[in-house]
């Protein structure tokens, strides 16, 4: 019983992370209006809401975060 469920799980986290791949692939080819980059839109998010004291860095890699 716990061997199909384990199995359900893996399935099912291998169709989520190709799903979650294949839709970074198709919109990172979308160009953004005005030539911004994601650094750009997210301090002006920052600065719309009135944030100061959070600052934006931009990292390398595939779908990355810290």
């Amino acid at each position: 019983m716990y061997i199909i469920v384990f199995i359900a799980l893996m399935l099912l986290s291998m169709i989520v992370s190709y799903r979650l791949n294949s839709k970074f692939k198709q919109y990172s080819k979308t160009l953004l209006q005005g030539n911004l980059t994601g650094k750009d839109i997210a301090e002006m998010m920052l600065k719309n809401h009135d944030i100061i004291d959070v600052s934006v860095q931009c990292t390398e890699g595939h779908l990355t975060d810290h």
